[in-house]
């Protein structure tokens, strides 16, 4: 038994022997295939299909293979085509026109690149072409353990080209019509002239560039000590700490959502600092700027110095572009070059030519915006997309009906854009208008009072507003405590509830007004709006009023406007009926506005009414100007 076991491990050795012999002939007649090409300086050449030509000049018959051996280091061409002859010095090529028919990898002085399949290789005067077929992919070399070669690699394309980290671009070198020419040297990816990002076709952005240009691939690979930009997903970092560095000006469609348009422009610089721009999903894009950086928004610049923040509203400071008429949408920071905020605020812009300076404490409700005098800005794509009289709506609803219909909006799916976010409005509206468009039911009487009065809104924190008459007592008094009765029983059946006093005008005639605010909720309660300016009324017009005479029943009256002032106006009742105590404070109504107040009358049908410009002027005097709306809604 043992000894057979004997034989069998010699058997075995046997057959291992043989088929390294075999192997080792096979890599011998593979080796004595090769022609071998003896050089002056010592190299050791060899290939398939060819023969040397002078000194150091080696040229394919056809397809061919090329090994060059020198310093025990083996360099291999394989699948290539020759176009024309190769130099080889001292282990080096130093020139050579060939095409890879298969995608490989080929070493070229100090690093080794991978070719895609039809490359045409040109290599002369320290410089390396790789004309690459168009909308190939290019990969990052791997740096070979030598000194740096001195060598100057490009990639050019008939069209574009893919970057290693994905990005599809095309240009960046002069002269090249619609191609793409991209540098590589020991710095990295670099373009000398205007690079185009693209995205399914079409040209996202365009960085017009001003000397070399370095492409970082991550943010990582950023030096911020030259000049040098990195393009990725959601964000554009535009970097020179020395002079100008890129500008970046935006197409139609981009991935940061800047709308621009043959009206709308908007551009960046960086100048001795950074430009940083960043999508943000559902907001306006964020361009940070440091340094002396330059941010134009059509024909404004805002721009940097010495941590500071400057605006000129003349004239667009970068140069080599066309602004248009009117800004974008987006918001501006200031940073400094560790790309932290300098300051607690933005400027945002509504893409309207209308700018604010805004921190972001100030914003409010879900759609963050802020009012700026008579114009809305915000950090929001869906608040924007509104129209100036559906924000305005917005801005005067309580914080619980905002969180709602922001939360609403919010949620909408982004691809099915404005006009799906103004269709929640006008669904909100249309309710609104059936529910609370409705004078007899917005008027109420104030029995402690003597008097009546008209819900006219509801302020930002929830509490329904009444209008009614300076002369009734206490109203003067803010805090002064009242009764006050619906016209209509709610849905639980309450009907009467507190009223606070908010403050009073003069008791004379030229502008007996007054508010209160109810001390309770109540969820979509009906009121009318006060008539904003331009609400037309003419003489021998027919209005309404209503109120409770005696502080009895509610009544309406009909009247025609015989006197229209700026204080007051007048009017005789039709049919004559005359203005009676304790219909006093109730509301005089037009086309579903309140237009004016009773505030006194006499037995022959004669009634004076206190005029929509005083009942204007005292909301804003309490901030309530909100209230003055042309709609409901919008």
């Amino acid at each position: 038994m043992k000894r057979g076991l004997e034989k069998g491990f010699v058997f075995l050795v046997l057959i291992m022997f043989l088929i390294v012999l075999v192997s080792a002939g096979f890599v011998f007649a593979q080796s004595s295939d090769l022609e071998k090409l003896d050089f002056p300086d010592g190299s050791d050449v060899r290939g398939v299909n060819v023969k040397l030509s002078g000194i150091n000049m080696v040229y394919f018959n056809g397809n061919g293979y090329l090994e060059i051996r020198v310093n025990r280091e083996v360099r291999k061409y394989e699948n290539i085509k020759s176009t024309g002859r190769i130099i080889i010095e001292k282990g080096e090529i130093i020139e050579a026109f060939f095409e890879v028919l298969e995608k490989g990898k080929y070493k070229f002085g100090d690093k080794e690149f991978v070719l895609p399949k039809g490359t045409h290789v040109e290599m002369k005067n320290k410089e390396v072409k790789f004309k690459v077929p168009e909308d190939s992919e290019i990969e990052e070399p791997e740096k070979l353990s030598r000194g740096d070669s001195g060598l100057n690699y490009f990639y050019e394309s008939s069209g574009s080209l893919r970057l290693p980290n994905g990005e599809i671009v095309r240009g960046g070198g002069e002269n090249i019509g619609s191609g793409t020419k991209i540098g590589y040297d020991s710095g990295g990816f670099f373009v000398s002239g205007d690079l185009f990002v693209q995205k399914n076709g079409n040209d996202e952005f365009k960085l017009k560039n001003y000397g070399k240009t370095y492409l970082a691939m991550s943010e990582g690979d950023l030096t911020n000590k030259r000049n040098e930009v990195f393009i990725g997903k959601d964000k554009l970092i535009l970097s020179n700490p020395t002079s100008l560095g890129s500008v970046v000006s935006f197409s139609k469609e981009n991935r940061f959502g800047i709308a621009v348009d043959n009206e709308h422009s908007t551009y960046a610089q960086a100048v001795k600092g950074k430009i940083i721009v960043n999508a943000n999903e559902g907001k306006l894009a964020e361009i940070q700027f440091s340094g002396n950086s330059i941010v134009d928004l059509d024909k404004k610049s805002f721009f940097a110095h010495d941590n500071r923040l400057y605006v000129d509203t003349k004239k667009g400071m970068i140069g080599g572009v066309e602004h248009a008429e009117n800004d974008a949408a987006v918001q501006l920071s200031l940073v400094n070059q560790n790309n932290n905020k300098i300051l607690d605020s933005n400027i945002i812009s509504n893409g309207k030519n209308q700018y604010a300076q805004v921190a972001d404490r100030d914003l409010k409700s879900a759609l963050e915006y802020y009012k700026a005098g008579n114009f809305y800005v915000s950090t929001s794509v869906a608040f924007n997309q509104l129209t100036p009289e559906a924000q305005g709506f917005y801005d005067g609803l309580s914080k619980e009906k905002q969180k709602e219909i922001g939360d609403a909006i919010l949620k909408l799916n982004s691809g099915q854009g404005e006009a799906l976010v103004q269709r929640v409005i006008n669904e909100y509206r249309i309710e609104q208008e059936r529910i609370r468009q409705n004078p007899f039911k917005a008027s109420v009487r104030i029995p402690s009072g003597g008097g009546s009065g008209t819900i006219i809104g509801v302020d930002k924190d929830g509490y329904p507003i009444i209008l009614t008459v300076a002369h009734m007592g206490g109203t003067n008094r803010p805090g002064t405590q009242f009764r006050v009765e619906l016209s209509t029983k709610l849905d639980d059946g309450k009907w009467r509830f507190k009223a606070t006093a908010i403050g009073a005008g003069s008791f004379g005639r030229n502008n007996d007004v007054a508010l209160m605010r109810l001390n309770t909720k109540i969820p979509d309660i009906p009121y009318v709006p006060v008539a904003p300016e331009g609400h037309n009324i003419k003489k021998g017009e027919v209005v309404q009023r209503i109120g409770c005479p005696g502080c009895g029943n509610f009544r309406k009256t009909n009247f025609k406007m015989s006197k229209i002032g700026n204080s007051y106006f007048g009017g005789n009742d039709v049919g004559r009926t005359a203005v009676i105590g304790g219909e006093s404070g109730g509301g005089v109504f037009h086309n579903g506005r309140v237009i004016g107040i009773v505030s006194h009358g006499d037995d022959y049908g004669y009634g004076g009414y206190t005029s929509p410009t005083r009942i204007r002027a005292f909301l804003v005097k309490h901030k309530l100007e909100y209230l003055i709306k042309i709609w409901i809604v919008f």
